[in-house]
């Protein structure tokens, strides 16, 4: 995107969203559709060669997810935050039993214990 490449605007000041957005609005982007062949022949009422210009006027779009779309989306969420979570977890629990960070024993659950 060009508008996202310079931080800087033509003026030398600082861009920000709303001159990014402003910029982006302004924009005059064209569509063009070309058939083949190129070139109406008269008699052949199947091909025929047309130029369209279409106003599209700028419009805020709503969008409300399905409880479905939300609810993978809450599923992949959750996911992304807690195996990266447990993996650094089991990770601390290792370090800290076998650095000898945290004092451990080992006993016998039968025996009794010489104090």
């Amino acid at each position: 995107f060009w508008m996202l490449q310079s931080p800087v605007q033509d003026d030398g000041h600082a861009a920000t969203i709303g001159s990014t957005l402003d910029r982006y609005y302004q924009c005059n982007d064209t569509v063009r559709l070309d058939t083949f062949p190129a070139v109406w022949t008269p008699g052949a009422p199947e091909t025929f060669e047309a130029q369209l210009s279409v106003s599209v006027p700028r419009m805020r779009v709503y969008y409300t997810p399905t409880s479905a779309e939300a609810a993978k989306f809450a599923w992949s969420q959750y996911l992304a935050f807690f195996i990266p979570l447990s993996a650094l977890v089991g990770l601390l629990h290792a370090a800290t039993i076998e650095y000898s960070v945290v004092a451990t024993r080992a006993h016998h659950p039968l025996k009794r214990h010489a104090h």
